[in-house]
């Protein structure tokens, strides 16, 4: 499996995430042994809560164009009871919400015809807070059967916590490729937070919330306010 065009800017343009300097070459040596074990395995996203970043690896094979599309279709979070908050935070870990598989598989099977049979999920944890988490993603039904703590294994993930067949659309996909825009509005809102810091005596995170809460009132995004203030003030600067 390869990194898809949007992850390797991302990991090219903001990296590294954490400590690790070579993340895209961990990857791929850890895709390449679940492949191993799960040999239809297709598709790998890592999701980095504290960073909002999503890192996808696919097989090449016809089918990934033909989901990328059908993802659309849909509006379904693919990670629901794991998905993290905004960068810089983590949540709780609620077991009965990560564990509630049926609901997530009846919403899911739509698209099963599409190529994608069986995905795992598998939470990243710190203690009892969920930090990240592991998509898979293969075309045969029942695939990562009897493979979860294998796989869990190869990523440092918690096994227990599995989900099974919770991302049919393959939305992690969309997520990645989406990374590398949300990262670039991730610096130009930092820029903009530390300028307007700076311009009145207060501090970075005040900043933040002052031009969170009034591109809430503008209507308008967080990144055009932003964008808006580094050329005003940057140009008076």
């Amino acid at each position: 499996m390869e990194p898809i065009p949007e992850t390797r800017e991302t990991v090219e343009e903001f990296g590294p995430f954490g400590d690790d300097d070579d993340v895209l070459g961990r990857l791929t040596a850890s895709a390449a042994r679940v492949r191993e074990l799960v040999p239809t395995c297709v598709g790998i996203s890592v999701s980095v809560f504290t960073h909002d970043v999503v890192l996808t690896l696919v097989a090449t094979d016809p089918t990934i164009g033909a989901l990328d599309a059908v993802q659309y279709l849909t509006d379904r979070p693919c990670l629901a009871a794991l998905e993290g908050p905004r960068a810089g935070q983590v949540q709780a870990y609620d077991h009965d919400d990560l564990l509630d598989e049926e609901a997530w598989r009846l919403f899911a099977r739509s698209t099963a015809a599409h190529g994608l049979n069986a995905t795992l999920t598998l939470p990243v944890m710190t203690g009892d807070r969920v930090e990240g988490s592991i998509n898979l993603y293969a075309t045969e039904p029942g695939a990562f059967e009897g493979h979860h703590e294998e796989v869990a294994e190869v990523f440092g993930a918690w096994a227990p916590g599995a989900v099974r067949d919770a991302d049919l659309d393959f939305t992690t996909l969309r997520a990645a490729r989406e990374t590398p825009d949300r990262q670039r509005d991730q610096v130009t809102i930092s820029r903009a937070a530390s300028l307007f810091a700076g311009a009145l005596r207060i501090g970075d995170e005040q900043a933040r919330d002052q031009i969170r809460e009034a591109s809430a009132r503008a209507g308008v995004t967080e990144a055009a306010l932003s964008e808006t203030i580094l050329r005003t003030m940057g140009s008076n600067g």
